[in-house]
């Protein structure tokens, strides 16, 4: 995937967003079933289209919205694009600045490219598998100590959080998983705790797909636990303190992606 193509499709993807959000302000407290707006739906459809538009009409699309709607699509597919078009839409709702839109394209079940975009912020952050890679996301032992994680997730979530808390971590919310995993990679954030699970046979990726990919290029640790579908993702500090006995262990990027694109599939990775 080269960047140029990636470029297009952002850019196509920000001219989505200020039609289809900005534009339309109304559109984010219009909500569609119990936590989806009207911006959210209306958005992945723009940006479905700019992406077939972009990259072909065999192109296979993995949205939230229509996933979550109940449309299955293969993950394993020759080319997809994974799209979270508001990824924190309670922040969105809120008008806090802190949501992202995020997408990753992928070849066969393997990451090759996305972005995550900050609209409140006018930043976004692209990223390839060919880009080089920058071991510069791990924090500085002067910032504040802050771990991200929905600490009902599960009992794991649970324990990690409160073992963390002991140690001098503020436990934040999840709030954007691609915002914060753009904080993790950045130096920003220690790290995040999170259950991923399925909707329809389709794994919900789409928020982080990008997010891991770069936390990867940028020398992060992952933990994983199959049985809870638990992960975590985060640097130094967090490694330094990481607990003796958790459910949670070490495990490579690509063996977590693995994982990850098999989790409720129909097609063995």
């Amino acid at each position: 995937m080269d960047r140029d193509t990636l470029k297009a499709l952002q850019t196509m993807f920000s001219a989505n967003f200020r039609e289809q959000v900005e534009a339309s302000p109304w559109k984010r407290s219009e909500l569609v079933g119990t936590a989806t707006t009207r911006a959210d739906i209306d958005l992945e459809l723009a940006m479905s289209a700019s992406a077939r538009q972009i990259l072909g009409p065999n192109l296979t699309i993995i949205g939230e919205e229509a996933v979550s709607s109940g449309k299955w699509a293969d993950i394993y597919a020759d080319r997809v694009i994974l799209i979270d078009p508001i990824d924190g839409t309670r922040l969105f709702r809120a008008n806090d600045p802190g949501f992202a839109s995020t997408f990753a394209l992928l070849e066969g079940g393997r990451f090759v490219g996305g972005a995550i975009s900050l609209p409140a912020v006018g930043r976004a952050t692209l990223f390839t598998i060919s880009d080089t890679p920058d071991e510069g996301g791990h924090c500085a032992d002067d910032n504040p100590l802050e771990l991200a994680a929905r600490i009902s997730d599960t009992p794991q979530a649970t324990f990690l959080a409160e073992h963390f808390a002991g140690r001098g971590f503020a436990i934040a919310r999840l709030g954007s998983s691609a915002r914060r995993l753009l904080d993790i990679s950045e130096g920003r954030c220690d790290g995040l705790i999170k259950r991923i699970d399925a909707s329809f046979g389709v794994p919900r990726l789409w928020g982080i797909a990008t997010g891991l990919a770069y936390c990867a290029s940028r020398g992060l640790h992952f933990w994983w636990d199959q049985r809870s579908q638990t992960m975590a993702v985060g640097g130094l500090r967090l490694k330094a303190c990481w607990p003796t006995h958790s459910d949670l262990s070490p495990i490579e990027y690509s063996e977590l992606w693995s994982k990850l694109t098999a989790i409720g599939s129909a097609r063995a990775n």
